[in-house]
Parts: C-alpha cells; structure tokens; sequence
C-alpha cells in the first residue's frame, strides 16, 4: 500500500497543479477506496493487530502520510474546490484513528485535528 500510495498521490499532485481537480480527486477516492479494501482483508484474515502489527502498521502509515499529503494541496485550492477533497480526508481521517485503535487497544484517542479551508 505505501508504494501504491506514494504512486496515487504523484499522479494525484500533477493533476492538481495542471488544475485538473476532478481527476486529481478521482484518483484520491480510488485511494481511499483501496485502503478501505485492505482494512476489510486485514480485519477478514482475523488478525490481531496489537499482537502482529505489520499490515496493519503499514495500512496506518501509508493513510497518515496521504492526510500530510492532502494538506499541502488544500492551500492552492478555493474553498469551494476544497470540499470534496475535505471529505475524503475526513474518511482517511477516521480510518486513520480506526487503524490506531486497531494498534493500540484501551488507549485514548488523539484529538482531531480537521484540516481547515483556504479563507
């Protein structure tokens, strides 16, 4: 998944600065669409992912670098163009904290910290 992410958000960064947005958001929701796909077959497998963490670790990583990576698009984006795209974040952004809870059971979850629109 890290190396797909990495791929989807080259192609998704090109298509935004050539202000190709429907694409470039295309592409974003194909991603979440993906990783949506991997947590249900880490979580059909029947894995503890406190105890083997590995899939599940790099799930989390790959999803925690896509929100940085949406977060330097939304400055060149109007608030209007942003929408969207904020939503989708705010999908990764929850299973981003899904895949933490998977990780660290009984621990209490961070604050949220919701990407803000351009003013």
């Amino acid at each position: 998944m890290p190396a797909l992410g990495d791929a989807e958000f080259a192609e998704i960064r090109k298509d935004a600065e050539a202000n190709n947005l429907t694409k470039a958001l295309s592409v974003l929701r194909r991603y979440r669409d993906d990783v949506r796909d991997c947590i249900r077959r880490l979580e059909s497998a029947k894995l503890d992912a406190e105890r083997h963490p590995s899939g599940f670790k790099q799930l989390q990583f790959s999803v925690q670098a896509a929100l940085r990576r949406i977060d330097m698009l939304l400055p060149a984006m109007t608030n209007d163009e942003q929408v969207p795209f904020l939503e989708v974040r705010k999908d990764l952004d929850e299973t981003n904290r899904h895949l933490i809870e998977q990780l660290f059971p009984g621990k209490p979850p961070e604050q949220p910290q919701a990407a803000k629109p351009k003013e």
